[in-house]
Formats: C-alpha cells, sequence, structure tokens
C-alpha cells in the first residue's frame, strides 16, 4: 500500500504514506523520543494471549540507533510529520507556513511531500531488510 502512494502528490496519498509508514515502523521497533527527537529501540509488544506476542520487530534484530544518521533523521522526521500533520489533521510548526485561510503553503507542502517520501522509502527499505533477515 505505501509503494503504490509513492510519487503521487495528493493529501490522500501522503496521509496513507506517513500513517502506514509510521504504523509499519512501530511494528518494526522503532520509535522516536518526543523530547529529543532521536530514535529508540521501542521493546513494547502487543501481547496476544499473557506473556505471548507474535510480533517480530528490526529491533529484535539490530538496534535502530545503529542505522546512518540519515536513515535515522529520515525515520524520525516521519514518525514527528505523521504524529502532528496526519494524525492531528492540521499543523504548521510556524505561521509562515500558513496561508491567511489557514491552509498550508505551496512550499510547505513540497517540504512535506519530500518528507513523507523519504519516510516511506525508508520503512519499505527496513521492511525489505526485516523480510530477508526472517526469510520471508
Amino acid at each position: 500500500m505505501i509503494r503504490e502512494h509513492l510519487g503521487k502528490k495528493t493529501y490522500a496519498s501522503m496521509m496513507v504514506v506517513a500513517l502506514s509508514s509510521r504504523a509499519v515502523a512501530s511494528f518494526l521497533g522503532i520509535s522516536r523520543d518526543r523530547r529529543t527527537g532521536r530514535l529508540f529501540k521501542d521493546e513494547r509488544y502487543y501481547e496476544h494471549d499473557e506473556n505471548s506476542s507474535y510480533e517480530v520487530k528490526i529491533a529484535d534484530l539490530f538496534d535502530p540507533r545503529k542505522l546512518p544518521d540519515v536513515v535515522q533523521e529520515e525515520l524520525a522526521e516521519g514518525i514527528l510529520e505523521a504524529n502532528v500533520a496526519f494524525a492531528h489533521l492540521t499543523f504548521w510548526p510556524s505561521s509562515t507556513d500558513q496561508t491567511p485561510s489557514a491552509a498550508a503553503t505551496e512550499d510547505y507542502i513540497e517540504r512535506q511531500y519530500s518528507r513523507v517520501q523519504r519516510f516511506g522509502e525508508a520503512v519499505i527499505a527496513l521492511w525489505g531488510i526485516v523480510a530477508k533477515t526472517i526469510k520471508i
């Protein structure tokens, strides 16, 4: 689903990429510290039965903090973008990013599109690593 919306410059496609990538990143064990903005290894699991989880997280295979800095930054920015821009529906970090009618400026939309695309691509790449590692 993420891949088919990459490259489409509509709000709906950006939302699909951002929120789906956010869900996959969480499932893989990648979270962003709200205070520092840095990634951390999320070892929380959804338990299906007491002390039993069927989740396999990338954090079980390696520490996401050991990813290249540029990848960590793309993931951290993408998680933040999904959380504030799409989960909350309207958010712009500065009033200069808004039009008088409270819509995002074209420049902001272009920057947002770029952040969301890089995030989706990074999550797809990480999913590929996990799939190869656990032989899916």
